[in-house]
């Protein structure tokens, strides 16, 4: 799996809500791919 460079930067420290959170805004606005979704076969 491809995982940017710096793409988890800012998170080393948190735990708990904090981290909840901050990985939450990681992740917003991109795109779900779910398991079977055929968009997914590269």
């Amino acid at each position: 799996m491809y995982i940017p460079l710096g793409y988890y930067n800012g998170i080393e420290s948190l735990e708990g809500e904090l981290l909840k959170s901050a990985l939450n805004d990681i992740i917003t606005g991109l795109t779900e791919y779910h398991y079977t979704d055929e968009d997914t076969n590269v």
